[in-house]
């Protein structure tokens, strides 16, 4: 095992992806991103360097049968497959609640030669101790940044944010509301949060790229997964909400945003610095402080298929008592930092998992269902209900999966993309029961074209209650009307 430590903007990919480029057919390479997007450009990357290449993602499959190398979002990792090299890519991720466990079971299963850890500083403990437990052996190298990074002698307001900046906030909602405040200034901008498609994304990252707009306004969705040429990076806000509770923007996450200023190859250093009092000094610490190299959180894991089938054997029937019987298995450990995976979605999708009509099916046939890319949005997940019963049940999908007539706001749109490529999903899976792939791919087409124009015609928020626009100024997520009717009632 070879790690890879540095902060954003280190070169830390560089030396990995290099090694990469020696594998053959014969001896592949895999590279596992943390995000489709991440895959797709760094396949694109390895193209344009000659190699052959396979994607495999979710939710896409262009596989190259001579391909040298694999590049794969982690959870779709073939653990039955032998790797000449494999690059776990973010490997702090390891300690993310919803997603880690597929981080711990690339780490603990991938058959390779090599294996090479690409993450921050502050990781180094976790992956000595994690390599003590599997008794393998790992040496650590440190990337220091390439481009120097200073930080700004005050605040930027938003009337001097000058051009070619990234500015942060933390919700799509402050995203739309900021990008109405710029645009009314004269300032052209773009846009990048969670939701966005990752073409759109691509999209959003070639205007400010070219110089088509002026600046770029994003959420943390910008942390991994696209190289953006900003000189500066501003942060517009301190407060995030973390799915759970509204928290101050953890240090580590903020000198990873501000990392993303003076990108080596575009410019010679990087400028940070808050929008106000508040957020310059959230900045000014975070660029003055280090990640502490100490493993306070844990690692996640998930069942394995032969734990599965021992507990079905034991008379186990319910995703939900599975998933409680793996918690109470992981505590007969004694290890503080080994932690289940119990987070919210998953919750819901195993209520839905365990409900009668299911009732007689195996668990080995449901469990992998967990892993479905689909949050709690409402109809996304009601439509997942849908195919659950189309793969389970043989029904008939409702007509409307693939209808767009009456879809006007952006948001909807991207609700309807997120069903398109859930459908692409459960295609991979069950492609006899799904073999609408083309339908689904020109539903994500047609998504794609109206999230960008959209755009281009200037994103609006709306209130939650009623649906009227709200104007920019307004920092509620209600009208004025609705507002004063909560009130009064």
């Amino acid at each position: 095992m070879i790690a890879i430590l540095g902060p954003t903007n280190s070169g830390k990919t560089h030396e990995a992806i290099e090694d990469l480029k020696t594998c053959t057919p014969e001896y592949p390479g895999i590279y596992l991103a943390p995000l489709r997007l991440l895959a797709a450009e760094v396949c694109d990357q390895l193209r344009k360097a000659g190699l052959r290449v396979s994607l495999i993602t979710g939710e896409e499959q262009d596989v190259d049968p001579e391909a040298q190398v694999i590049c794969s979002t982690i959870e779709m990792m073939d653990c039955n497959r032998h790797y000449y090299i494999a690059i776990i890519d973010e490997a702090q991720m390891l300690q993310d609640d919803g997603r880690g466990w597929a981080w711990t079971r690339a780490f603990l299963q991938a058959d390779c030669e090599r294996l090479y850890l690409l993450g921050s500083p502050g990781i180094e403990t976790m992956l000595r101790s994690l390599a003590r437990l599997t008794g393998e052996s790992i040496t650590v190298q440190h990337k220091q940044r390439i481009t120097p990074l200073h930080l700004h002698k005050g605040p930027i307001s938003q009337s001097r944010v000058p051009k070619g900046s990234l500015f942060v906030v933390f919700s799509r909602a402050s995203v739309i509301r900021w990008s109405e405040l710029f645009r009314a200034n004269g300032r052209r901008v773009s846009h990048i949060y969670g939701t966005m498609p990752p073409e759109v994304r691509r999209e959003e990252a070639r205007r400010f790229r070219e110089g088509e707009t002026d600046i770029m306004i994003a959420t943390d969705a910008i942390a991994m997964g696209l190289n953006l040429p900003a000189h500066t990076v501003i942060l517009a806000e301190s407060i995030k909400y973390d799915g759970k509770n509204k928290t101050t923007v953890p240090l580590p996450l903020v000198r990873q945003i501000i990392g993303r200023a003076g990108r080596f190859g575009h410019q010679e250093e990087g400028w940070c610095a808050g929008l106000n009092p508040e957020t310059h000094r959230l900045v000014t610490r975070a660029q003055e402080a280090a990640d502490p190299d100490s493993w306070d959180g844990g690692i996640f894991l998930k069942p394995s298929e032969i734990w599965l089938d021992y507990i079905e054997k034991s008379g186990q029937t319910t995703v939900k008592g599975t998933l409680e019987q793996w918690r109470l298995f992981i505590e007969t450990f004694r290890e503080p930092h080994l932690l289940d995976t119990l987070d919210r979605d998953i919750r819901q999708k195993a209520n839905m998992l365990d409900s009668k009509k299911y009732a007689a099916l195996p668990l080995r046939e449901k469990f992998p269902l967990l892993a479905a890319p689909v949050s709690s949005n409402g109809s996304v997940m009601k439509f997942f209900g849908a195919l659950l019963a189309r793969h389970f049940l043989g029904l008939g999908l409702p007509k409307y999966w693939s209808e767009t007539r009456g879809i006007r706001k952006t948001e909807e749109w991207e609700d309807k993309y997120r069903e398109a490529m859930l459908y692409a999903w459960f295609h991979y899976r069950n492609p006899d029961a799904f073999p609408d792939l083309p339908t689904a791919y020109a539903l994500r087409d047609e998504c794609v074209q109206q999230i960008n124009q959209g755009i281009r015609r200037g994103l609006r928020r709306y209130c939650q209650q009623c649906g009227t626009p709200l104007p920019a100024y307004v920092p509620f997520t209600i009208c004025g009307d609705c507002l004063q009717w909560e009130n009064y009632y």
